[in-house]
């Protein structure tokens, strides 16, 4: 109904002066022509008030420097949008991306974190699936606990950061939080644990080892649930 593309569209109803396009190559008519391997030219810096990937990071190899070439051309104030494979989509692309590696690669590199969504859709293909199910997602660091999702149809993940000041990208590397809490001590094996949990875990070791598998399995399946409140609330 408005082209091919999505031009029209962010000029009709997001009121978009100017909108580019950036491909590998000419073949769809974008207007600019880079592979996104490799580090893009720094005349495009700090000039779009609005980057969207709309599903080409995760066909790209080289990750890292494909999120940092997204990251350096928005301007100071501007938003980055991402809509990537998070799971149930391998094969898709070379990749399928989790929330704590965006939580972690914005934190250190000038960008706030709006928000991080899954959507559950119900094919394979989102563009075709009925309207799904959305979730905002905590931050793993928050939670002190890495957030999984072993879910039973396709999830999206969907991630708007804000660039709200201009630094040298990655001039650390991120590590998961978990590791990060660890190496600074801020964690110990003395750390105290509830009665209950205590005599949980007692009953749980004199169990047989299948039995007792079973068990944390199913625990864990609960834990990694999208219906964990501790980790998910349904978006709307």
């Amino acid at each position: 109904r408005y082209g091919e593309y999505s031009d029209d569209f962010f000029k009709l109803f997001l009121d978009s002066d100017i909108v580019e396009s950036l491909d590998y190559s000419e073949y769809e008519n974008c207007n600019i022509i880079h592979d996104m391997n490799t580090v893009i030219s720094s005349e495009y810096f700090e000039s779009y008030d609005v980057v969207i990937d709309g599903g080409a990071l995760e066909h790209i190899f080289n990750f890292p420097v494909a999120i940092s070439n997204c990251m350096n051309i928005v301007k100071k104030d501007g938003s980055l949008f991402i809509f990537s494979m998070a799971n149930n989509h391998m094969g898709h692309g070379f990749y399928q991306f989790s929330p704590e590696l965006y939580y972690r690669i914005f934190e250190p590199n000038g960008f706030l974190v709006k928000n991080i969504i899954l959507d559950e859709h119900k094919f394979p293909g989102p563009e075709i699936s009925p309207i799904g199910t959305c979730y905002s997602v905590k931050d793993p660091k928050l939670v002190k606990s890495r957030i999984s999702v072993v879910s039973s149809e396709p999830v999206l993940i969907m991630v708007h950061a804000v660039r709200n000041k201009i630094v040298e990208l990655f001039s650390t590397y991120p590590i998961q939080s978990d590791y990060t809490s660890v190496y600074d001590n801020k964690t110990t094996k003395n750390v105290s644990k509830s009665s209950i949990k205590v005599f949980l875990k007692k009953i749980l070791n004199c169990m047989p080892t299948t039995f007792k598998n079973y068990i944390i399995g199913k625990m864990q399946l609960k834990k990694y649930s999208l219906n964990n409140k501790l980790f998910y609330t349904k978006w709307n």
